[in-house]
């Protein structure tokens, strides 16, 4: 009877896997060289962590964030994608915002009023140009993307946010949070995604000529989405999934590296939940060395690949292999030292 619960439950899992690989081709349609920035904004949203794309204007970091939007059920109606402040939120950031413009006024009890149009009532955030918020702003967004809530007067409220993206031009974190009030902001998000611009020719001209289009899920496609309350419930199994002696020697190795490189416990905690976040969609119960690869999108420079290259001597079964292959969320460059075929990216 245990090994039948066994297949049964690797069945469910092998299924979940398999609509998050089709969810991912739904989302990447039209988004040329954006994929891997798609993939980790959705894998935060999931885990509900908060990610920091990186790169300058013009990297569609605000289309990544309305894509990762697009993958809730919640956000729709009609079969189109509601772009309004009680789903999906975007903000410029900058150094003359005060706190009521994007949280509204502060004398009422409750923020039932907020929903429909300032930030405390979205569910999905995308604030651009992060680090150029005043400090004043930028204590309201910390308690906002931390906490998740929000000081009205002397009340703190809950508020129903999914998660938060931000992107910033400063293409080095570490750099910008040398002047000591960017620290805490730069802790708050686990991952730093570089948003890369297309290198490719093909890809480029496939994206100048083609039109801006709002996506549209066909039936099949709907069956795909997510919505917010399933998430919510993955959470209790997320934080059921191991972490073997491995990858803690892994993780403690690389820890001992950051010794230059400020990295907070509280920080820490939030890439292990990406890491066991990745293993749950993955379908597996374990986080491996492919889900370590993420830690690269977390800490500066890239001494986690060497340590992942020392680590990763030991002869790999055929199921281990294949299951490296198979991760949807590593960081794909690792597929060369472990002489794995790439993925296809999607299109």
């Amino acid at each position: 009877m245990g090994s039948n619960q066994d297949k049964q439950k690797t069945t469910v899992n092998g299924e979940l896997r398999n609509r998050i690989e089709n969810l991912l081709l739904y989302l990447n349609q039209n988004l040329y060289g954006k994929e891997e920035a798609l993939r980790l904004t959705l894998l935060s949203a999931v885990a509900g962590e908060s990610v920091l794309l990186l790169g300058p204007a013009g990297r569609e970091k605000n289309t990544v964030c309305r894509r990762v939007a697009g993958a809730f059920s919640d956000f729709y109606e009609c079969g189109k994608l509601k772009i309004e402040n009680d789903g999906y939120f975007e903000y410029f950031m900058n150094e003359s915002l005060l706190i009521k413009d994007i949280c509204g006024p502060v004398d009422y009890v409750g923020t039932e009023h907020l929903t429909e149009s300032y930030l405390p009532g979205a569910k999905i955030a995308f604030l651009d140009e992060i680090f150029e918020s005043s400090p004043a702003v930028l204590n309201t967004l910390l308690t906002i993307i931390n906490d998740r809530k929000y000081h009205n007067g002397n009340k703190l409220c809950d508020l129903p946010i999914l998660f938060v993206a931000a992107g910033t031009s400063k293409t080095d974190p570490y750099k910008a949070a040398e002047e000591k009030k960017f620290e805490t902001l730069r802790e708050s998000f686990a991952l730093h995604v570089s948003v890369r611009p297309l290198t490719n020719d093909k890809d480029f001209f496939e994206f100048a000529d083609s039109p801006n289009v709002t996506l549209k899920p066909n039936m099949e496609q709907k069956a795909l989405l997510l919505n917010t309350g399933e998430v919510k419930l993955w959470q209790s199994k997320i934080n059921k999934v191991a972490i073997g002696d491995d990858v803690k020697k892994i993780i403690s190795e690389i820890r001992r590296k950051c010794f230059d490189y400020y990295v907070s416990d509280t920080r820490w905690k939030k890439i292990i939940h990406i890491l066991k976040t990745s293993a749950f969609l993955n379908g597996r119960d374990t986080v491996d060395l492919m889900d370590c690869s993420l830690i690269d999108y977390a800490v500066p420079y890239h001494f986690v690949e060497d340590i992942l290259k020392q680590n990763h001597t030991r002869k790999f079964d055929s199921e281990q292999l294949a299951g490296y292959k198979a991760n949807l969320f590593a960081n794909r460059e690792y597929y060369k030292f472990f002489k794995l075929p790439a993925e296809k990216t999607a299109k």
